[in-house]
């Protein structure tokens, strides 16, 4: 075999095969791009059940405890940076006007 031979065959060989693992990478990318996002609206859907179940407990109530205050708006700014909206900024309004209210009671 000759080097012009070799070179043919590593040029065809090359050719063929390096666009079939390119698009293998990309199937893969797209993959784990569609899981990831199944993952974040899995989150978001919890967050949003847990932030909907504080605000009905606590609303009712009329007051919440320091720690429920801090984990509810933990809640609320990660499920905004995971693309929420909705009901959520009027609800964690609602809390926040309940903590206020247990501050001024302590105050007053």
């Amino acid at each position: 075999m000759t080097s012009e031979n070799i070179f043919t065959i590593l040029t065809t060989t090359y050719a063929t095969i390096l666009p079939i693992l390119i698009g293998y990478a990309i199937f893969l990318l797209k993959k784990q791009k569609k899981e990831r996002e199944s993952s974040r609206k899995g989150i978001m859907l919890l967050l949003r059940m847990k932030i909907i179940d504080y605000h009905g407990k606590y609303t009712q109530l009329g007051e919440i405890p320091n720690y429920a205050y801090e984990n509810f708006i933990e809640m609320c700014e990660t499920y905004a940076v995971l693309g929420g909206n909705g009901l959520v900024p009027k609800m964690r309004d609602d809390i926040e006007d309940l903590h206020l209210q247990k501050k001024v009671k302590k105050v007053g």
